[in-house]
């Protein structure tokens, strides 16, 4: 009798655990934000960080803009399907690492594609915004925010 219970209880909470993770995955499919919505959250954060008024915070909106698909290019990863490309799976295409040479091509020209951004940037800051902007910048490292300690 005892253990008839307990196998009833086993089998009623695994079945409302099933259940609740079902709906809790059809309900909260997140959505990636567009484009757009990521410039401006970018542009938020700097305001914020480093105290930009409107006007400045306005001119960082466009230079934030202008520079996102060149600074962004190449990190946003493989497209998701649904996203205008179909899916390649990675068994099927023979991936070729670059040359020492072209790995140097693209350092240089990322490198150059963010030394004109910080200088669009230097424009709108003031002296003292830009100082803690840059001295963020040497503490970045990748994959996470200059603000987390």
């Amino acid at each position: 009798m005892m253990k008839k219970a307990l196998v009833m209880m086993v089998t009623a909470l695994t079945l409302t655990m099933s259940v609740s993770a079902q709906n809790d995955n059809g309900n909260q499919q997140r959505q990636r934000p567009s484009k757009t919505e990521m410039i401006q959250k970018r542009t938020d954060r700097m305001v914020e960080r480093y105290g930009l008024n409107k006007e400045q915070a306005q001119q960082l909106l466009k230079v934030n803009t202008t520079y996102e698909s060149q600074l962004m290019d190449g990190r946003r990863g493989p497209r998701m399907p649904g996203q205008g490309q179909r899916p390649v799976r990675r068994d099927s295409v023979e991936r070729q690492r670059p040359s020492q040479e072209q790995m140097e091509a693209m350092r240089k020209e990322m490198t150059a594609k963010m030394d004109a951004y910080k200088a669009e940037v230097k424009k709108i800051m003031t002296d003292e915004q830009f100082a803690k902007y840059e001295a963020d910048l040497k503490n970045f490292r990748p994959g996470r925010r200059p603000n987390d300690k």
